[in-house]
């Protein structure tokens, strides 16, 4: 977009003046939309929400913390072994690690998809 432009002189009026500034939503939304010559997917434009949404930053933190993390940390350890296992020099153990991971996440998706 050329800032001389009648479609920059539109879209920065409606920045100035008449957008909505109770939330994240139309800035980051315009953002990505930039980013890609006005086209994004619908996916694409909810994860750029996702990314600047504070609130679900911190909803997914207190997850992390008190359900995932609680899981892998307290009750079965694999946090403390995987730091003490140091596997991060071994990238053959990675690549096995993430080759598991991966489908079990697809098929979760896929349950509740359906």
């Amino acid at each position: 977009m050329v800032k001389g432009s009648s479609t920059y002189r539109t879209l920065e009026e409606f920045i100035q003046n008449r957008m909505a500034m109770s939330h994240i939503y139309q800035p980051a939304m315009l953002i990505e939309l930039l980013r890609n010559d006005g086209r994004s997917a619908l996916t694409d434009i909810a994860k750029a929400l996702l990314e600047h949404d504070q609130s679900q930053i911190e909803y997914y933190e207190q997850i992390t913390k008190n359900m995932v993390g609680r899981v892998l940390t307290d009750s079965n350890a694999i946090t403390r072994k995987l730091k003490d296992g140091n596997p991060s020099g071994n990238m053959t153990q990675i690549l096995r690690g993430f080759s598991i991971c991966a489908p079990l996440i697809s098929i979760l998706i896929a349950r509740v998809s359906a």
